[in-house]
C-alpha cells in the first residue's frame, strides 16, 4: 500500500565508516537511490539532543531503509538545477495506516552536488 505514495526520486548518502582511511584521507560516502514522498512544510520537531528545531520538510520512506542521524538525504532541486544534500534532524515512525513507514525530518541543506 505504501508503495503507491513513494513517487519521488531521492538518494541516501550514508556516512563512511570509518570516516578516514589509513592515510587520513576522507572515505567516500555510500550513495543509494530510493523512492519516497517529499513534503515541503515547516514543522517543529525535537532533534537528537532534545532541542526543539524547525524542520523544512519531511520524507515518507519504507521502514526497511537504513538511516541514521549522521546520514543525509540527497534531493534534486529543480529551481537550482542540482542535487542538494539535506541533514536528517529526526526519524519517526509513520502513524495511521502506514504500518511499514518512517518519516525523516529534514534540516537545512548541507551543500550541493552537481
Amino acid at each position: 500500500m505504501i508503495n503507491a505514495y513513494l513517487t519521488d526520486d531521492l538518494w541516501t548518502v550514508k556516512a563512511p565508516d570509518p570516516p578516514l582511511d589509513e592515510y587520513n584521507v576522507p572515505n567516500a560516502p555510500t550513495v543509494t537511490a530510493i523512492k519516497g514522498f517529499i513534503q515541503w512544510k515547516n514543522t517543529l520537531v525535537r532533534n537528537v539532543e532534545g532541542q526543539e528545531v524547525t524542520s523544512m520538510g519531511n520524507v515518507l520512506l519504507k521502514e526497511d531503509i537504513d538511516l541514521g542521524h549522521e546520514d543525509q538525504l540527497r534531493i534534486y532541486d529543480s529551481a537550482r538545477g542540482k542535487n542538494i544534500d539535506h541533514a536528517i534532524i529526526t526519524i519517526l515512525p509513520a502513524k495511521g495506516f502506514f504500518t511499514a513507514g518512517i518519516y525523516v525530518f529534514l534540516g537545512g541543506s548541507q551543500g550541493s552536488v552537481g
